[in-house]
């Protein structure tokens, strides 16, 4: 009988690897996971949590596919997330699950160890990362969407700061030149002076006043002093009173 089936089995015990994709460091692969945080409804927890995971992979790069699997112990592997709480540890596993990043693999005692045959590791229960390296093209796809959002958002910002600011200069250059050759008139009286600040202050409150409000079907305005007294509740009475003065 063959070492690696077991009696009254047809199925082999060694579990059938094949690489689905191609190899990736795995502090890229981490960096991928953080540029996509908010689109994976993740924080800093599970962060720390898939990092000290990462941490006990063998040396290289991760190969979809292959034996991807994080059994160290927990009272073991917290050291590895800054010595996170064992509850809080937990949990943030069970959010990266739950996002669809990793499988939890446990043993029905809840133990993580390696399976082995003829010495060899062949399976193990604990984290199985493969779900992570599945999604490395989209999650690609997610960070060059973003990072294209940013690129626009920050070119738009900076021609809208640039035309405010060319605004703001245009504005201060021809007031102050104004200012300039009013006040170096000999003639100039008290009225050119009032004229000029009731211009600049029309200025202003030309750029302070809100866009023109809709107007309704009646001609009048929201808001405005000039609104009909009229009340449907009031039958066609006027909602005025006369006050008495006795």
């Amino acid at each position: 009988m063959s070492a690696v089936t077991p009696l009254g089995q047809r199925q082999p015990l060694c579990r059938k690897l094949e690489q689905t994709g191609p190899a990736i460091d795995r502090w890229d692969l981490l960096d991928l996971v953080k540029t996509n945080r908010i689109e994976l409804g993740i924080g800093e927890r599970e962060i720390a949590v898939l990092s000290a995971h990462l941490t006990v992979m063998p040396k290289g790069s991760l190969i979809p596919g292959a034996l991807n699997i994080s059994y160290m112990e927990v009272e073991k592997i917290l050291l590895r997330a800054n010595c996170m709480g064992d509850r809080r540890f937990r949990r943030g596993e069970v959010t990266l699950a739950d996002a669809g990043l990793v499988v939890r693999k446990l043993s029905p005692n809840k133990r993580r160890f390696p399976l082995r045959v003829g010495g060899k590791i062949i399976d193990a229960y604990g984290i199985d990362i493969n779900p992570l390296l599945d999604r490395v093209a989209d999650l690609k796809m997610m960070r060059d969407a973003r990072l294209l959002r940013e690129e626009q958002q920050n070119l738009l910002r900076t021609k809208i700061s640039s035309r405010i600011r060319a605004i703001r200069d245009n504005f201060n250059l021809s007031i102050s030149e104004m200012v300039r050759k009013i006040s170096r008139r000999k003639s100039t009286g008290t009225e050119e002076m009032i004229a000029l600040l009731d211009r600049v202050i029309a200025f202003e409150a030309d750029l302070m006043s809100p866009p023109c409000p809709s107007r309704s079907d009646d001609g009048n305005t929201p808001g405005s002093a000039y609104l009909s007294d009229r009340n449907a509740a009031d039958a066609g009475q006027s909602v005025r009173h006369n006050e008495s003065y006795l």
